[in-house]
C-alpha cells in the first residue's frame, strides 16, 4: 500500500439472539420467530412447524428445535412439511440455539421471538 491511501473494510452487523434450555422440552410447547410458530410434539409426523420432545438431555432439545427452524437434519425430528425459517438461520451450542438474522439491518431488529417453554 503506497503512503496517503488506506483501505476500509465494511462488515454488515446482523441481529441474533439465543434460546437456552434448562432441561428437557415437553409436548405442546411454543417458540414463536417471527411469522412462524413451532411447537414440541411427541411424534411430529406430516406437519409443518413442529419439533421433537426431548425427554432426556437439554442438547437433544436444543438440536430438534434448530433442526425445525433449518428444516434441515434427520427425518422425524421435525415435521416433513416445515420449511426454513424466512428471518433467521438458527445454529447450536450444546443447550443453546443461536438465531441470526438472514439479513442484516433495521429489520432484523423486529423479528419477534417469544416462547412458553418453561425450560427454555
Amino acid at each position: 500500500m503506497a503512503y496517503g491511501t488506506s483501505s476500509v473494510d465494511l462488515v454488515k452487523c446482523v441481529a441474533s439472539n439465543a434460546i437456552t434450555f434448562s432441561d428437557v422440552n415437553v409436548a405442546t410447547k411454543i417458540v414463536t420467530i417471527g411469522a412462524h410458530v413451532y411447537t414440541s410434539h411427541a411424534a411430529p409426523d406430516t406437519v409443518a412447524d413442529q419439533y421433537k420432545v426431548s425427554a432426556t438431555t437439554e442438547e437433544l432439545a436444543a438440536q430438534y428445535l434448530t433442526e425445525c427452524i433449518n428444516a434441515s437434519g434427520t427425518a422425524g425430528n421435525f415435521g416433513s412439511l416445515t420449511v426454513a425459517n424466512d428471518d433467521v438461520v438458527a445454529t447450536q451450542n450444546g443447550a443453546i440455539v443461536i438465531l441470526t438474522a438472514r439479513v442484516a439491518g433495521v429489520h432484523a431488529n423486529g423479528i419477534a421471538l417469544s416462547t412458553d417453554e418453561t425450560n427454555g
